[in-house]
Formats: C-alpha cells, sequence, structure tokens
C-alpha cells in the first residue's frame, strides 16, 4: 500500500528561546523535514530536509530524532536511510542550514542532551560490531559519550553506560541517556532495561562530569517503579507505580534522597497519569480518563506543590 501524500503531517515541536522547531511533511513528500518558525512571525523557514543525502530517486531518509542547542544555534538530527533505524547524528547550522562536520554513527534510541554551553553534548552510542558477528548484537554494549563540536567522535570520553564502573549495573541489551536542566546543579544517567518502561537513574554533581571517574549515586532503582522523571533545581520528581497502579508524582532532593524514601507530592486519582513535564510555575499532567486525556497543572508552592 502507499502512503497518502496528498496533505500536510505534522510531527513533533520543540519551543526555542525566539523560534518553534517542528517536523513537517508537506504533501507529496517522501518523508518529514524539520522546519523554524519565530514565535512573533507565520513564515516557515526550511532548516533541514534529510533527503538531501539521497544519491538516487529511489533512496529514502528520514529524521528519527532531533534536538536544538539550548541558545538555538545547532541542532542534532538523528538520519537513518530508508526507516532502517541504523541513525547517523549530524549537526546542522538552523540559521543557514549548513551540516557542520561532526558525523557520528551507532547513535540509536534518542536525542542527545545538549550542554548549557551549546557547542558541545551527550549522545548514546552502541558498540562496535567486530566482523561477522551476529545481528542479535546489533545496538548493544552502548554508553553515554561527551562530544564537543569540532572534535573527533573517536576521541569522546564515556561518561556512563556499560562497562563504565563495575558498581553500576548496566546489561548489554540497557539503553542508557543523561538528563540536564538549565539551573540544576546535578546530572542524572538513565538505564533503559530493554523494552521495560521503568527506569533506573543515578546522580552526581554536574561539576564532576569532566572527572575520569563521575561519581554516580544510584537514586532509582528497579523496585521503584519509576517510568519518569523531571528535574527543578536540586529535586526530582518522578512519575511511579509503585503501590499507585494509575501512577503518582514524587519528589525527592537529589543531593541526598532517593526514590525509594521520596515524598509523594501528586498522589494517585481515578484518572490515570499517563506523563508529566516540568515549568516554571509547576508540574502539568497529561491525565488519561475513559479513552480521552486532558493536561492538568499543579502549581509550585512556599511548601511544595499544590497537587
Amino acid at each position: 500500500a502507499e502512503l497518502d501524500r496528498t496533505s500536510d503531517a505534522l510531527g513533533s515541536l520543540t519551543v526555542g528561546r525566539t523560534a518553534y522547531l517542528y517536523l513537517r511533511r508537506p504533501a507529496g513528500a517522501a518523508a518529514q523535514r524539520l522546519y523554524e518558525r519565530a514565535f512573533a512571525g507565520t513564515r516557515e523557514r526550511l532548516v533541514f530536509d534529510p533527503q538531501r543525502f539521497a544519491r538516487s530517486p529511489g533512496a529514502h531518509y528520514t529524521i528519527d530524532y532531533y534536538a536544538p542547542a539550548l541558545d538555538d544555534r545547532y541542532v542534532a538530527v538523528g538520519v537513518a536511510e530508508g526507516g532502517s533505524e541504523v541513525e547517523v547524528l549530524h549537526v546542522v547550522d538552523v540559521a543557514s542550514g549548513r551540516l557542520l562536520a561532526d558525523t557520528i554513527d551507532r547513535v540509536p534510541f534518542g536525542a542527545p542532551t545538549w550542554a548549557a554551553d551549546g557547542r558541545s553534548f551527550y549522545y548514546y552510542r552502541t558498540a562496535e560490531l567486530p566482523p561477522g558477528a551476529p545481528q542479535s548484537a546489533r545496538d548493544t554494549k552502548g554508553r553515554v559519550y561527551f562530544h564537543r563540536l569540532g572534535t573527533d567522535p573517536s576521541d569522546d570520553r564515556a561518561v556512563f553506560g556499560y562497562g563504565y564502573a563495575a558498581r553500576i549495573p548496566f546489561a548489554p541489551q540497557d539503553g542508557g541517556g543523561l538528563a540536564l536542566q538549565p539551573g540544576t546543579p546535578w546530572a542524572v544517567a538513565i538505564a533503559q532495561h530493554g523494552v521495560q518502561n521503568e527506569i533506573a537513574a543515578w546522580v552526581a554533581p554536574l561539576a564532576t562530569l569532566g572527572r575520569a571517574a563521575v561519581p554516580w549515586r544510584q537514586i532509582v532503582r528497579s523496585g521503584d517503579d519509576v517510568t519518569g522523571i523531571g528535574l527543578r533545581g536540586s529535586t526530582m520528581y518522578a512519575l511511579s507505580h509503585r503501590g499507585a497502579s494509575r501512577f503518582a508524582i514524587l519528589a525527592f532532593d537529589l543531593a541526598r534522597g532517593d526514590a525509594a524514601h521520596a515524598r509523594v507530592v501528586v498522589p494517585a486519582s481515578a484518572r490515570v497519569i499517563g506523563g508529566f513535564g516540568v515549568a516554571r510555575d509547576g508540574l502539568y499532567l497529561n491525565e488519561l480518563d475513559r479513552g480521552g486525556s486532558r493536561v492538568r497543572s499543579a502549581a509550585f508552592t512556599a511548601a511544595g506543590v499544590a497537587a
């Protein structure tokens, strides 16, 4: 069957400092492209078309993920050929659409996390397969690496992941990533165990990421039943179904606490909490109820969260 290409299809959208970045497949196009539109304007501008890599009329490329730097100058995009899910990470200058020389292969499982300087990021990269390796070994034994623009990816330094530290359990099939938040003096490393929704997480002071051995401390374990997190200052918020089949939101201090001893800030209710986000004024919850969904806010107060 042939896909319907008679109308536009809008994909994911991110909000930058002065403009929106979003994926859109124009009518008749084979794949989504990355566009920018200023907050105050109505005209969009093409930033990146993955078909620029096509070398024949039948070649087909897709954008599997993208992540803009905090200052909106650059955007990292994961491009795969023919829907293969074999992503290669590229970096694009947003203003000009120019591709930088930085190209990194074996980068599945989502977009990288930019550092505050806007010129470096953390990304998850799987191990290079030796000749004759079985297909089952693909996308395994990955690590989270630090990359500075303009440097050779082969020199990138690992900060977390498979074999990084004996005290950190990380299976060959696990995926990983790093969570950073402006204004938060902590870095959180996340491990995703295969296809499980539940995650494990570790925390370390942001200033220690440049050390040869980052002092990670585990704060979320598999038994905590956490499926999502958010950061604000020195507080972590965690979505958990531990003792709450419809999910609740927990909170704890990153300096000393962990999910096992967290306080409940948004208790479970008759509605399922499908996800949440942290904003300046509070938590925004995506709640599911009888087949429908709605967004509800829980404001930050001097005492915590007004659920």
